[in-house]
């Protein structure tokens, strides 16, 4: 079972919230033959996916959690099948996750034109 503190050593790292409470992630490490968590397929807004492999705690409320820190949603993006939460909560950068989640999109118009941002008024 991945607990909170398991979480918060992973978050402190700089992992994204969703890695930091997956199964595949913490099944993976001290393994060298694994490179990440082993799911090739898997992956956040930066590769156009909404995490499809993800298994763990927040399986059915990942809308409900800012994908980048983990704090509570203040809006939501649509990734094929997966609705991701993100926040406005300003990061050791002085930016917000939500800045740092267009940074991320806007390097790839491909990726970025795929993914529905929802709630984006209530920023």
């Amino acid at each position: 079972m991945i607990t909170k503190e398991m979480i918060d050593v992973e978050l402190s790292t700089g992992l994204c919230f969703v890695c930091s409470s997956c199964e595949h992630w913490h099944n993976s490490k001290g393994k060298e033959h694994i490179f990440m968590c082993g799911h090739d397929r898997c992956g956040g807004p930066m590769v156009g996916r909404g995490f499809p492999e993800y298994k763990g705690p927040y399986e059915n409320k990942l809308s409900e959690y800012c994908f980048i820190c983990g704090k509570d949603a203040d809006g939501s993006i649509t990734i094929g099948d997966r609705l991701l939460g993100f926040c406005k909560n300003v990061g050791p950068n002085n930016e917000t996750c939500f800045d740092k989640m267009k940074k991320m999109l806007s390097g790839n118009k491909v990726i970025a034109k795929e993914i529905i941002v929802n709630k984006i008024d209530s920023i």
